[in-house]
C-alpha cells in the first residue's frame, strides 16, 4: 500500500548518510568488522535539510548507525576507533530514485544476480533506494524477493521497493 511505501520510504531516507558514508570509504574500511566503531573526520557533511553544510565535522558510526555528527571539536571519538580521514571529501545523504529501472540488463545470468547487480551500481553512484514503478514479469518475483530480504542484515548494495502483484 501506499502507506507502507512511504513508511518504507522514510525508513530508507533515515539511513542515507550512513549508508552513503560507508559507500565512501575505501574497501577496506567498508568490511570493518561487526560492532566496529568507525570515525570519519575532516569532512564537509550536507544534511539535505537545507541547513548550511558543516565544514571540517566528524561522523561516528558504530554497530551500523551513526552515532554523532557534528564540528570535529564538538564530537567525541571512542577509543579503538578506525579513523578514516575524509578530508577534501564532501558527505551528504543517499539519494532515492523514485522511477527506476532494473530489468535493463540483457546477460544471460539469473535474474536475481542481475537485479542485485544493477543495484550495486545503483550504489556506487550514491542511489541508497530504488523505487521500480514496472518491471518484467520474470524480474519481478526477484525483485519481490529481494525487497523482503533487505529488511535483515546489512546490504551492499541499493534498497529497492517494486511496484506488482506479489
Amino acid at each position: 500500500t501506499m502507506t507502507q511505501l512511504s513508511t518504507r520510504l522514510a525508513a530508507a531516507a533515515a539511513g542515507m548518510l550512513l549508508a552513503l558514508a560507508i559507500f565512501s570509504l575505501p574497501p577496506s574500511f567498508a568490511q570493518a568488522p561487526a560492532g566496529g566503531v568507525v570515525a570519519l573526520t575532516g569532512a564537509r557533511v550536507i544534511n539535505g535539510t537545507g541547513a548550511a553544510p558543516l565544514e571540517q565535522a566528524t561522523i561516528v558510526i558504530a554497530n551500523g548507525s551513526i552515532q554523532a555528527v557534528g564540528p570535529g571539536s564538538t564530537v567525541t571519538i571512542p577509543a579503538g576507533a578506525t579513523r578514516v580521514d575524509m578530508s577534501g571529501k564532501t558527505i551528504l545523504p543517499g539519494l532515492i530514485n523514485a522511477h527506476g529501472h532494473l530489468n535493463a540488463d540483457k546477460s544471460t545470468r539469473p535474474i536475481r544476480d542481475k537485479l542485485i547487480g544493477q543495484l550495486k551500481i545503483y550504489a556506487d553512484y550514491g542511489v541508497t533506494t530504488v523505487v521500480v514503478l514496472g518491471t518484467g514479469p520474470n524480474d519481478l518475483p526477484d525483485a519481490v524477493k529481494l525487497r523482503d530480504e533487505q529488511e535483515r542484515g546489512s546490504l551492499d548494495r541499493a534498497r529497492v521497493y517494486a511496484a506488482g502483484s506479489s
